[in-house]
């Protein structure tokens, strides 16, 4: 049945996962662009960060094409490892919180397929520096941008069931401690208490997703 609904929905994808400017001259959102585009963004709009929600990703094409045309245009790269499929680590989260705080504008964001996680990104910068509610916020994570909730639900979880404002992400939100849905606390980079000090525990590594 999903395979069903993600033919029928094929040409909206190819439609929406698309360049698209969030906050004029602010932010703007992408997939994962070629070094062709990367340098027709910067060039054209004046990108002067960039937010790879992909992570680090040095020794893929991909990555280090990217990191090329940005040292060439002497933009700031900054790597966060979100995942589609669940909730943001909290140092992820904050870290994507500080940029959007220290960031030179205008921002570019992207993931692989600029849908998940670069809509994750896109509904927060709108609510704390657009004045969107939550409500107009989440268009960011919507059809219109290719998102579909049965196929990733995290990313609505996160804003509708969770999400209460910067000084909650900052203060409370801690998936490690919290019994939320989309998080594998077994399985996360999640941290240990030893005599009262918190101890950073990486297990595996992930996939871009």
């Amino acid at each position: 049945m999903k395979k069903i609904l993600l033919l029928l929905f094929l040409p909206l994808l190819l439609i929406s996962c698309r360049f698209y400017e969030v906050d004029p001259g602010r932010l703007y959102r992408a997939p994962q662009p070629t070094e062709q585009d990367l340098e027709k963004y910067v060039s054209e709009n004046g990108i002067k960060t960039v937010i790879n929600l992909r992570g680090d990703g040095t020794g893929n094409s991909w990555y280090d094409n990217e990191e090329r045309v940005l040292k060439k245009y002497n933009v700031k790269l900054v790597n966060i490892g979100m995942s589609a499929k669940r909730l943001p680590h909290k140092n992820d989260l904050i870290k994507l919180l500080d940029t959007f705080e220290t960031a030179q504008r205008p921002i570019l964001i992207h993931c692989r397929a600029g849908v998940d996680r670069t809509g994750e990104a896109a509904a927060i910068y709108e609510m704390l520096y657009m004045n969107k509610s939550k409500e107009e916020a989440l268009e960011m994570l919507s059809p219109k941008f290719a998102h579909f909730e049965q196929f990733m639900p995290a990313k609505l979880y996160f804003f509708r069931d969770l999400w209460q404002g910067e000084d909650w992400a900052r203060d409370k939100y801690d998936p490690c401690t919290q019994d939320y849905k989309f998080y594998d606390k077994n399985n996360e980079n999640c941290t240990n208490t030893i005599n009262g000090n918190k101890v950073e525990k990486i297990i595996g590594t992930e996939s871009d997703t």
